[in-house]
Formats: C-alpha cells, structure tokens, sequence
C-alpha cells in the first residue's frame, strides 16, 4: 500500500493549509511552493488537492 507525506504548511499572513509532501526530508520552517494537483484517481474522477515541494 502506497504512503501519503502530509504536512501543514503556514502561508503568508499565517493562513494554514494541509497537503501532501513530495520532499525527500522535509523539515519545519522549511521554504515549500505549492501546486494543485491531481491527488487521487477514482474511476473516472480525478481529486485536486495541494502538493508542496521544496524550492
């Protein structure tokens, strides 16, 4: 079964968001960039969600 990182990201102005981590060692404070992407397929149905990577 495949694993899912999630993190909570505070943007500017200390909004928080929830998303999937595709950094390989992802620490706090860190500087991230997000895209929204497909994060899940089921049948015919593509789910969006936010992805962030290290910059």
């Amino acid at each position: 079964m495949p694993t899912i990182d999630l993190g909570i990201v505070e943007l500017d102005g200390g909004i928080r968001i929830t998303g999937q981590l595709r950094i390989e060692t992802p620490s706090a404070g860190m500087p991230v960039r997000g895209e929204v992407e497909i994060v899940r397929r089921e049948g015919y149905d593509d789910r969006y969600g936010m992805v962030f990577y290290a910059v």
